[in-house]
């Protein structure tokens, strides 16, 4: 079910206690928005009870298809198809299904981090970067409502993701993903490809 108006957006917390004794207490959601890559879904961004700079590269160990730039302590993965970014004090994410599932999946990377914690003893941690995202992934954060407009000089996204992917171009070529509600895409993609 999708929000009315941004109004309506505005939240703070999920539902659940936080646990007791564990490394992160809680995720608190900060704010929902729909999603500028598929309007049927929702964004959102929670911030942590503490900061989990440390535990970044035991999630990069644990995450298979993690992307981690240990420098700007920033980790994307994507989950189910949604986007997340982690930084150490808070998260983004987007294309989640509603409200509902961004609060589950805020509990769930709550949960991920105190399971991590209490494996640490068991994890290697990893500082290295992992490989590049494929086109597909870097084509995933491009802004949907506005495919294949050509305004960068490609025929398709596709061709211009795979550019990006080659380090061939430029993020900002694609004028559409520079507009102001897509500065979270941005960011992540400028960071992935750093």
């Amino acid at each position: 079910m999708s929000p009315r108006s941004d109004d309506d957006l505005e939240i703070a917390g999920f539902p659940g206690e936080p646990q007791k004794n564990e490394y992160l207490r809680s995720v608190d959601v900060i704010y929902i928005r729909p999603c500028f890559v598929q309007s049927d879904q929702v964004r959102f961004r929670a911030e942590f009870s503490r900061d989990i700079g440390e535990m970044l590269p035991y999630l990069n160990a644990v995450i298979p298809n993690a992307i981690y730039n240990h420098s700007e302590g920033i980790l994307c993965y994507t989950d189910a198809l949604r986007m997340v970014t982690l930084y150490p004090e808070s998260m983004t994410a987007m294309k989640a299904k509603n409200t509902t599932d961004a609060h589950r999946l805020a509990a769930d990377i709550r949960d991920l981090i105190n399971d991590t914690y209490r494996r640490r003893g068991e994890i290697q941690p990893c500082y290295a970067r992992r490989e590049l995202p494929s086109a597909m992934d870097i084509l995933g954060w491009l802004p949907e409502e506005e495919y294949n407009c050509g305004r960068c000089g490609e025929a398709t996204c596709l061709a211009f993701a795979s550019r990006l992917y080659r380090g061939e171009g430029e993020i900002e070529r694609c004028s559409p993903l520079l507009q102001r509600k897509h500065a979270e895409a941005r960011e992540a993609l400028r960071s992935m490809l750093r």
